[in-house]
C-alpha cells in the first residue's frame, strides 16, 4: 500500500478526491498525491529536513501553496507537483512551527511560532494585508469560519484566540484552566 511509505506526516489536505500529504523523510521533505490508494505524484521541497507540527500547505483554487521556511517564501505548485511561482514572505522564520491555511480570495493566513506572528498574505500581489503579534507562540491556525481566524497557541495555559480575518484584530481569547 502507498500508505506504508508515508512517514512523519506533517500535513494533509483533500482536493477533488485526492489526498495530499507532506512528509519528512530520509530523502528530504516530500508531498505525495494519492488517489484510490495509489500514488499519482510526489515531489520534494526544501525545509532543511526538520519535522515540525502543523500543516504548511493549503489549496488556493487549483494551486497548492507550501511554506518554504529556509527561503522565506510560499511556493505554489500544480496539483501534479509542477512549480508555478514563489511569493516572498520575509516574516516566515526558519525554525519553529509555521502553519498556513486558506483565507478568502488569493490570500492565506500564516502563523509563525518563533516570531509570535500571525499574518495575512495576498498571493496575487505579494503584499501582507495585516500582521498581528497578539497571539504568543501560535502553533495552529484555521480560517474555516467566514470572517474569523482561529489561532491555537502554545503556552503554560492552552489558548484559542479569535481574530478578524479582514483586519487581524483580536475579538476574544479562550483559555483552558
Amino acid at each position: 500500500s502507498v500508505f506504508d511509505h508515508l512517514d512523519n506526516v506533517s500535513g494533509m489536505k483533500f482536493h477533488k478526491g485526492r489526498l495530499y500529504c507532506s512528509c519528512n523523510t530520509i530523502l528530504g521533505d516530500l508531498v505525495y498525491g494519492i488517489q484510490n490508494e495509489q500514488q499519482f505524484s510526489s515531489w520534494s521541497f526544501c525545509d532543511d529536513g526538520r519535522t515540525w507540527p502543523g500543516c504548511r500547505m493549503c489549496f488556493i483554487g487549483e494551486e497548492l501553496a507550501v511554506a518554504d521556511r529556509p527561503n522565506q517564501r510560499i511556493t505554489l505548485y500544480t496539483t501534479n507537483g509542477e512549480e508555478i511561482r514563489h511569493v516572498a514572505c520575509n516574516s516566515i522564520t526558519c525554525d519553529g512551527s509555521v502553519v498556513i491555511c486558506r483565507a478568502e480570495q488569493q490570500s492565506i493566513i500564516i502563523s509563525d511560532e518563533l516570531s509570535s506572528t500571525v499574518l495575512k498574505l495576498n498571493l496575487g500581489s505579494g503584499e501582507i494585508e495585516w500582521k498581528s503579534t497578539c497571539v504568543p507562540q501560535p502553533q495552529a491556525v484555521t480560517c474555516d469560519l467566514p470572517g474569523y481566524v482561529l489561532v491555537a497557541s502554545e503556552s503554560d495555559v492552552p489558548t484559542l484566540s479569535v481574530l478578524d480575518s479582514k483586519t487581524g484584530e483580536q475579538f476574544c481569547t479562550f483559555q483552558h484552566n
